[in-house]
């Protein structure tokens, strides 16, 4: 996949050397030069993208020139990169000099290769692909080529609430009856068994969420398990279900702490608890000691096994094998997640039941064709091509076939969509992701192009909502004004994410069972027993991308951990126990990190305050408490936090405090969180252009670190602001008038 790096590599030549006031000042020539070199690869991303799509191309000649591509893009980001760390680490003027010569050198010597390596393209593949691509030439306008859009449909955008369940109303009315209808007694266990993708767990959340069902029950809990179990997940996610209701729940115990929690919570109460994707039956029998005879109380699993079905459930009438949707019902699925308003033209119809009728009534496979077919610019064409691309894989194995559908739609993406799709494998399997996260992880990747009159965030989300467009991925929680909150990716789908990424060594996921590690550019921890650290640690010089996700409180210690550089560094997620458990960095090597766009830290100010005194690139700072040294109410963070000119959002547990900037941070969006006493005329001013912001009042806070007038009603200054949080210990309606610091 040529897609990353690619992508990748034109952001970096954008960012470090063509926008206004660039990082680093080059000579006119040399301007010119990358502009033709940012030109140049902008044509190899979509001759790229149309070679793939010119019908008659194997995946042999796909697969060559890809990894031609990949290799350009590779080595000359590598050199480029590491020559600006370099520069950037450079204290001396003189040998900055002699390193802005070497840039200037490396930068020649890609930009003649990248040149030539276009021209060889041209000879090699210009006369059979590009000349036809409708990018380049206008297509005929006869039938074959009418589009959606041409014959004026109009479509919707997807909402998580306008979809709707399609089939399985049988197990719905039934298991509803055994849910809320049956007699009280002890807990029963009902299960819903069938293969991925066949709609376990929509038909379980359709229940879940039924207003019956919710007033006839307590309490009503939700979790996920999934292959990648991870217990302190699972109990965390169960007992964050109660946090609505008036049970105190609190999740910074220890697992075994956690257990108890959830069944003192669950004792003495009616409750429906839902334990979605169940593989093993030792998961369920520690769970299920959580799980109180409490009268009339009700769990509902799902499971692909049928072992685990019989394993769990109360008896042979408590167990829901759902069958495949008929073709009526496969239609009317269709037809919901195209998301047209009106109905098909009948040469669109008749295409469409074909490619249905392929699918074999598998929700999944249906709904994530519809999402290939649903742009409202593919033509009669375009249909027809996905049509027999999906015949010519026919197979008599349904779960063989459902992998090719997928597999279908993800080569249909993008360029700029792979790569967003493909750093979705960072994540756990069935994980809650938020959306905020995610977004700053691509663009801290250079995933995200910038466009004119929009900030990156907001095009970052529309390339979501693409995503969630064609089925690809799910929302999972909304805001209360309707934008996306969290999301979460299909286990089939995110399997799939796995698999492409570990094909083009982009991804390492550590402890999974997958012992083979190359030089792979994001590097996901998440077990509970880390190894392999002697093993990777060779491998972080290439490394863009660090994350541990790993939250569990039993996690083994390294043996004789390593110590590792990652000077290329783009994301560190550190926030996770993993840190202090399992990777090994000396505070000096922190300094090397002068590319770092993405922190999440949690170490202590000391390795913060290094990793930023060097740095200029930071865009994301989040600061949490989970080291030990960082006691609550007692540290205050360092003041170089505001040195980076590209710092856009700031978020740090209410327990620490920050002096506000002294400059004008005209790119900061996101500020978490900002004393009371620190809401002046005056440091409002120096955030400008602020569309999130969290005040902190407390009585304490009111004695002066400032030296201005405070009040709530300079927020008025603020008129870029879209969501303010408030928390305080008192009332705040005296800081509706301006108050003095000072008194």
């Amino acid at each position: 996949m040529a897609c990353v790096p690619l992508t990748s590599l034109m952001n970096t030549i954008q960012f470090e050397f063509l926008q206004p006031s660039p990082p680093v000042i080059l000579d006119e020539d040399t301007v010119h030069m990358m502009n033709s070199l940012y030109q140049n690869l902008g044509f190899l991303l979509t001759f790229l993208e149309e070679f793939e799509k010119k019908p008659g191309n194997d995946d042999a000649a796909i697969k060559d020139l890809e990894a031609k591509i990949r290799d350009l893009a590779l080595s000359a980001e590598d050199g480029i990169e590491s020559n600006l760390t370099n520069i950037y680490m450079e204290a001396e003027a003189a040998a900055a000099k002699d390193k802005d010569m070497m840039l200037c050198q490396k930068l020649r010597q890609v930009a003649d290769d990248t040149h030539q390596f276009v021209n060889r393209i041209k000879q090699e593949y210009y006369d059979s692909t590009v000349q036809d691509s409708p990018k380049v030439h206008t297509l005929s306008s006869d039938l074959e080529s009418i589009s959606l859009s041409e014959s004026s449909q109009q479509f919707s955008k997807p909402k998580v609430d306008g979809r709707r369940m399609v089939g399985h109303s049988s197990e719905l009315n039934t298991i509803k009856d055994q849910l809320t209808r049956l007699p009280s007694g002890e807990r029963k266990v009902i299960s819903i068994l069938g293969m991925g993708g066949i709609g376990k767990t929509t038909l379980a959340r359709r229940l879940y969420e039924d207003p019956s069902v919710i007033s006839h029950f307590g309490v009503c809990a939700w979790t996920i398990v999934s292959q990648e179990v991870n217990l302190r997940r699972i109990l965390c996610d169960l007992l964050q279900s109660f946090s609505f209701s008036s049970t105190q729940v609190n999740t910074n115990g220890s697992t075994g702490e956690l257990a108890q929690q959830l069944q003192k919570c669950l004792k003495c109460t009616r409750y429906l608890v839902v334990v979605d994707d169940v593989w093993e039956t030792s998961v369920w029998d520690y769970l299920t000691r959580c799980f109180p005879e409490s009268d009339g109380s009700r769990v509902l699993l799902t499971t692909q096994l049928k072992e685990i079905a019989d394993y769990t459930t109360t008896s042979g009438t408590y167990l829901h094998n759902l069958h495949f949707l008929d073709s009526n019902e496969s239609w009317d699925l269709f037809c919901n997640n195209v998301f047209c308003k009106q109905p098909l033209p009948s040469k669109f119809e008749t295409i469409g039941r074909n490619i249905v009728d392929k699918c074999r009534g598998l929700p999944l496979a249906i709904v994530v064709v519809a999402g290939l077919v649903s742009k409202p610019n593919n033509t009669l064409d375009d249909w027809e091509n996905v049509e027999k691309e999906i015949s010519c894989h026919a197979s008599t194995d349904l779960a063989e076939l459902c992998s090719r559908i997928l597999n279908l739609s993800y080569n249909h993406l993008p360029q700029h969509l792979k790569a967003c799709f493909l750093y979705l494998g960072v994540f756990y399997e069935n994980s809650e992701i938020p959306v905020k996260k995610l977004v700053r992880l691509w663009v801290a990747e250079g995933f995200v192009k910038s466009v004119s009159d929009k900030r990156l965030e907001e095009v970052g989300v529309e390339y979501l909502q693409d995503l969630i467009s064609r089925s690809l991925v799910l929302i999972h929680k909304c805001k209360p004004n309707g934008q996306i909150k969290t999301c979460r990716m299909h286990s089939l789908l995110h399997g799939l994410c796995i698999r492409e990424a570990r094909k083009l060594n982009l991804l390492y996921v550590e402890d999974d069972g997958y012992d083979r590690v190359g030089a792979c550019r994001w590097l996901s921890f998440r077990s509970p027993k880390p190894k392999n650290y002697d093993i990777i640690r060779n491998n972080y010089k290439k490394a863009r991308s660090v994350l541990c996700l790993h939250n569990d409180d039993e996690m083994a210690m390294v043996n004789d951990p390593k110590p590792v550089r990652f000077s290329l560094l783009r994301v560190l997620d550190l926030t996770s126990p993993m840190y202090t458990k399992g990777v090994y960095v000396t505070f000096p090597d922190l300094s090397d990190l002068v590319l770092l766009k993405y922190l999440a830290w949690s170490l202590g100010s000391e390795g913060l305050e290094i990793i930023l005194s060097k740095n200029q690139k930071l865009q994301t700072l989040i600061v949490s408490h989970s080291a030990a040294g960082w006691e609550e109410d007692s540290s205050l963070l360092p003041s170089t936090i505001w040195g980076s000119p590209q710092l856009r959002h700031l978020e740090f547990k209410n327990c620490f405090r920050v002096e506000p900037p002294s400059m004008v941070k005209e790119k900061l969006q996101t500020l978490y969180w900002l004393s009371i006493s620190d809401c002046t005329e005056e440091v409002f001013s120096m955030i400008p252009n602020i569309n999130t912001l969290g005040i902190l009042c407390k009585r304490e806070s009111t004695i002066s670190h400032s030296s201005g007038t405070y009040s709530l009603k300079f927020l008025r200054c603020l008129d870029q602001l879209e969501d303010l949080t408030i928390e305080s210990d008192y009332p705040i309606s005296e800081h509706l008038r301006p108050r003095s610091s000072r008194c």
